[in-house]
């Protein structure tokens, strides 16, 4: 970490021919570092250096790619960063599905949301409730909030009929909180009777 702080610090140009490999580092100082290093950067294969830490396993580092990247998508590069949310929310591994959420309602893209609504049935909870999230913030479509009707058909079914327990968790009440929200910030009538299931009835 030491030896790339310093070629960071004193030889900029010299670190970026490393970049390469600093992003792909076992020590997740280093591909912090690399990250500062290229948000100073604005040609596309710094932007796509970036992109390959959005599913980076330290936290710290995925958020820190995607917020940067909102930043240059903000700035002018949108075009090129679309097609790096595209690529995520399509790919396999969940963090790079979940930063991309993120992105997506970072930039205020609208048009991902027929994407988010799929992702609701996503397994790994971190994707399900970030895109039930992305959706109370971006939905305002009738039709895409008419996509999310069946999916809380079948939850509430589910509780209705079982309550909270296995195959629904804490976190599906809370993803459904979401989707809630999502119809009453639009006022989406064709949903009140199923939501009037949810009003204590004392």
């Amino acid at each position: 970490f030491e030896a790339a702080s310093s070629l960071v610090e004193h030889f900029p140009e010299a670190a970026r021919e490393y970049a390469p490999q600093m992003v792909a580092h076992v020590d997740s100082n280093v591909r912090n570092l690399v990250l500062g290093l290229l948000d100073k950067l604005s040609d596309e294969a710094s932007l796509r250096l970036q992109a390959k830490l959005l599913d980076d396993r330290n936290i710290d580092n995925r958020r820190l790619a995607g917020n940067q990247l909102v930043k240059k998508a903000i700035a002018g590069q949108r075009k090129a960063v679309d097609q790096i949310i595209a690529e995520h929310l399509n790919g396999e591994p969940w963090p790079g599905i979940e930063q991309a959420i993120l992105m997506v309602v970072g930039i205020q893209d609208r048009s991902q949301c027929p994407k988010l609504v799929k992702l609701l049935e996503h397994p790994r909870a971190e994707v399900n409730m970030h895109a039930a999230w992305a959706l109370m913030e971006l939905a305002q479509d009738s039709e895409i909030l008419a996509s999310i009707v069946p999916h809380v058909e079948k939850a509430t079914d589910h509780l209705v009929e079982k309550g909270v327990e296995p195959p629904l968790y804490k976190t599906d009440t809370i993803r459904l909180s979401f989707i809630f929200e999502a119809f009453g910030r639009n006022k989406y009538e064709p949903i009140q009777s199923l939501l009037m299931k949810y009003v204590p009835k004392n």
